[in-house]
């Protein structure tokens, strides 16, 4: 730990050398006791002996979404039975982009399959022809939310800043940029605004996701055809002559006969992946796959949504103490653990010989401390 590092511990270190030539702090007494009455124990060595915890943006929000969904990611560390679709499209997007930033060749995770690859590879194809917006990508933000030992730092990483660092670029891959309001990104923006300084704005770009459907083969027992009609032969105008000599299509007759074809909007066919494609693009028209909407440093409260991640924080830290974790039960639908709560009226961790999920009920109550390993 260098002088500079001390100092953000302890902003009163006073630094001098002792007889052994060693940098030290002039308020130190044996025993790592402090001198300062305001400290009474050395912070550095309280520092060392509890290292720096870091937390995410998305431990955050998960204890907001819901504590008893949190504390199976990050109490009990199960895996959810069920992911949402759209949580593997936002991982896919966000992979893929990255790599198309950096340069680098891209191809589709294998879990993406079916009409979302189509959808996600047009937007995706769209997006190589962007141009470059971010000096830099993928850009890492630490905040301290708590600085007495041990230090409490939020992390995340902004997805691009620009050149002179005044403006940051957030993606998302969603279906209705109209989501992303100012209170729905409040607490990212100010964790950005909070850990970028310089930062004067922060931008939020949202790729649409299509909502296009393959257009499948109409089955055969609803199939409608029109009639069979005559109507006049275009290349002679109905006269059955071409320059002097009878016309070849209609034999000189100057008529044809249009054979019956399906009424519209139905099909012989599936739609090819390749067709489905073009449609997607067309769909789009004149507008944009990408909207961009800015935010500026004064559109929020930074300082308040600090003091906010910090409590919810602590909060996690007491629950995980005392092992309580409530439902919140208003979100069970967008949650990956649906299924194993609703399938346990008292909470999961039980010991019923027809548990749904006996494994996950198995790793609750070993690290409840009601089972051994």
């Amino acid at each position: 730990m260098n002088v500079t590092e001390a100092k953000l511990v302890c902003p009163d270190f006073d630094p001098v050398r002792n007889p052994e030539g060693k940098t030290t702090c002039r308020y130190i007494l044996p025993d790592d006791m402090c001198r300062l009455p305001s400290h009474f124990d050395c912070d550095l060595v309280r520092f060392v002996k509890k290292p720096p915890i870091s937390v995410s943006m998305t431990r955050v929000s998960g204890w907001m979404f819901c504590e008893r969904a949190w504390a199976f990611r990050y109490v009990y560390r199960v895996d959810p039975p069920k992911i949402a679709p759209w949580k593997v499209l936002g991982k896919a997007f966000a992979l893929c982009r990255a790599k198309i930033d950096a340069g680098q060749p891209w191809e589709m995770p294998a879990e993406v399959t079916g009409i979302d690859r189509l959808r996600l590879e047009v937007v995706l194809e769209e997006y190589t022809k962007l141009p470059r917006m971010a000096a830099k990508s993928e850009v890492r933000c630490q905040v301290v939310l708590e600085s007495p030992p041990p230090v409490v730092s939020l992390i995340g990483f902004a997805d691009g800043i620009s050149d002179d660092g005044k403006r940051l670029y957030e993606w998302k891959y969603a279906a209705n940029p109209d989501d992303y309001t100012r209170l729905k990104v409040s607490l990212q923006a100010s964790a950005y605004f909070a850990g970028f300084p310089r930062a004067e704005e922060v931008v939020i770009c949202v790729a649409r996701k299509p909502k296009l459907e393959r257009l499948l083969a109409t089955p055969a027992e609803d199939r409608k055809y029109t009639q069979e009609k005559v109507k006049k032969c275009e290349p002679c105008h109905g006269k059955g002559i071409v320059n002097e000599v009878p016309c070849q299509l209609c034999a000189g007759v100057g008529k044809n006969m249009e054979p019956p074809r399906l009424y519209a909007n139905q099909r012989e066919k599936d739609e090819t992946d390749q067709e489905f494609k073009a449609r997607v693009r067309a769909s789009v028209g004149s507008s944009s796959f990408f909207t961009f909407k800015t935010f500026l440093r004064t559109d929020f409260d930074v300082e308040g949504s600090l003091a906010l991640m910090r409590r919810v924080h602590l909060r996690t830290v007491e629950a995980s103490v005392w092992k309580v974790f409530d439902p919140n039960t208003s979100r069970c639908g967008d949650c990956d653990y649906e299924d194993v709560c609703a399938s346990h009226v008292q909470g999961p961790g039980c010991t019923e010989p027809e548990c749904s999920h006996p494994t996950i009920c198995a790793q609750i109550r070993l690290v409840n401390g009601k089972a051994k390993p």
